[in-house]
């Protein structure tokens, strides 16, 4: 299923955890795991990394603010 497919809500569901492995998350949104990482480089997809030049996790709870933002501005319906 493609993040496209997906409403709001079943969106602000995702992952009830508060981080993700990018592996995970591309699996969440139907995204290569390369597309994942290239918009986590780009400040797209927020992240918290443990330790400099560690992995990087999505930050799950960031990730649901913006999409509530998104909605409550109109971006998202």
């Amino acid at each position: 299923m493609e993040s496209a497919d997906l409403s709001i809500d079943e969106l602000l569901a995702l992952g009830g955890d508060p981080i993700a492995t990018p592996e995970r998350f591309s699996e969440m949104m139907g995204k290569t795991i390369k597309a994942v990482s290239h918009d986590m480089d780009r400040g797209l997809i927020p992240y918290i990394q443990l330790k400099q030049a560690g992995k990087r996790y999505v930050n799950m709870v960031k990730f649901r603010q913006q999409l509530l933002s998104m909605q409550s501005s109109g971006v998202l319906r």
